[in-house]
């Protein structure tokens, strides 16, 4: 006899819209301190956030397929060796954000990072998508 599918279709959850409701919704990030918005990116933060979203996008995907659980621990040590690096600079107070992050498991951190790159990621494309052109100045 086989089961049968459950035809009920679950909602699809929304992710967070708010910097406060990330935090809510994701334990791991319980305690973190509030961070700069994405629309009050510094020229810096947003290209090292290219980097680390970079680093995301091309690793990730290996992730899943490494045999070797070493190679695996050293992706992910990566990711949140700069994804801290980042954040920390992010961090509106740096001792509370230094609190959060200390000892902690690397995999929650890993977990962590991860959602709040994900918002990062949205938040930053709502920005720009608010942006209006600045009118070029007029050269004599």
């Amino acid at each position: 006899m086989t089961a049968k599918k459950n035809d009920t279709k679950t909602p699809k959850k929304e992710f967070p819209e708010t910097f406060g409701q990330l935090v809510e919704e994701y334990p791991e990030l319980k305690g973190l301190p509030e961070l700069v918005p994405a629309r009050d990116f510094n020229a810096e933060q947003s290209a090292d956030f290219t980097v680390l979203l970079t680093l995301l996008d091309t690793q990730m995907p290996e992730l899943d397929t490494k045999d070797d659980s070493m190679d695996a621990a050293l992706l992910v040590a990566r990711v949140v060796s700069i994804s801290n690096d980042f954040y920390k600079g992010l961090a509106k107070d740096e001792k509370a954000y230094e609190q959060w992050a200390t000892g902690r498991d690397g995999n929650v951190l890993f977990s962590a990072f991860l959602a709040l790159s994900m918002f990062y990621r949205v938040e930053l494309g709502k920005s720009e998508a608010s942006r209006t052109p600045t009118e070029t100045a007029r050269s004599n």
